[in-house]
């Protein structure tokens, strides 16, 4: 993974092309063809720079690859896309394998009696105890009312 000074390296130059030519780096991303924020999140080191994108911004800006990642580990991937791929050896040529003998057919496996169905359980006769009503809550707007009561029994006792 590039270090800080890498990103902000690649970051310096792209910036640098974008403002000789006039453009954003929203209008570079689009151009590219790469989602909105791609560039932000490779700067933040929050996304792994790839060869593709890497072209395609370089293509968009009208430099080389080379020139955006001179100096920087960015180069590794110029690298290794260069090197050329190892061409796979040509594998021998297989014998062919006998023809396996056929498997004795298995014996059917005797059919298991039906289970005896279960019983139904009996129904329950339980009834739940009935729930005591429950009291009024008292609101807010109750508070006055209540004060006023109060002080009526206190004043003329009841």
């Amino acid at each position: 993974m590039a270090g800080k000074r890498d990103r902000e390296k690649l970051r310096d130059r792209i910036k640098k092309a974008l403002r000789q030519a006039g453009r954003t780096q929203k209008d570079l991303e689009s151009k590219a063809g790469l989602s909105s924020g791609t560039l932000t999140r490779v700067f933040g080191g929050r996304r792994q720079l790839d060869l593709e994108t890497l072209s395609a911004v370089a293509d968009e800006l009208e430099l080389e690859v080379s020139d955006l990642v001179k100096g920087t580990t960015f180069r590794d991937l110029l690298a290794s896309a260069s090197e050329p791929e190892p061409e796979p050896e040509p594998e021998p040529a297989a014998e062919p394998e006998p023809e396996p003998e056929p498997e004795p057919e298995p014996e059917p496996e005797p059919e298991p009696e039906p289970e005896p169905e279960p019983e139904p359980a009996p129904k329950s006769t339980y009834v739940p105890p009935p729930t005591p009503e429950p009291e009024p809550r008292s609101r807010k707007r109750d508070l006055p009312k209540k004060a006023l009561q109060f002080l009526l029994s206190m004043v003329f006792g009841e």
